[in-house]
């Protein structure tokens, strides 16, 4: 009855990588004089999930391919981000909160949060503040902890 929750359930760590392209723009490789503008890009973001240590942000890995022929490539890391982000609406929100929490055993702050869910901190602190009077999530010191008990209602 439970589906690939099951499956995703004993994972201790895991990798989630995703591939897209992103439009190569005239300001990219000004700074690479031996590499010649790049006829292609992947980027590949990867996800890391670690249960005992929490959440990480998103990592995109960029490769960069030259013309056919070239050999050459070039590889270069930075923080993910979101392009063309919907907005979110309060109910999806805080379905993002819970899930975001139940993947950690220790307090999370309003930032860490914000920052794991892509979601803004004003609306992660109304969500929170719902999740506080409806007794799903406690506050413990800074950060906030999801009530374990909830999760079977």
């Amino acid at each position: 009855m439970l589906g690939s929750t099951v499956l995703h359930g004993w994972i201790e760590s895991a990798w989630y990588l995703s591939v897209t392209t992103r439009e190569i723009t005239g300001e990219d490789n000004k700074d690479d004089e031996d590499f010649t503008t790049p006829s292609a890009r992947a980027v590949l973001t990867l996800e890391r999930e670690f249960r005992g240590a929490g959440l990480f942000p998103k990592v995109d890995i960029v490769i960069d391919m030259g013309e056919m022929g070239d050999t050459r490539y070039k590889i270069s890391m930075e923080r993910h981000r979101e392009e063309h982000k919907q907005k979110v609406s309060r109910v999806d929100a805080s379905d993002d909160v819970i899930k975001t929490l139940i993947n950690t055993k220790t307090p999370m702050s309003l930032n860490s949060i914000s920052k794991a869910c892509g979601i803004g901190r004003r609306i992660v602190k109304e969500v929170l503040e719902k999740l506080l009077v409806e007794k799903k999530v406690l506050m413990d010191g800074d950060g906030y902890l999801l009530v374990r008990e909830k999760l079977t209602e």
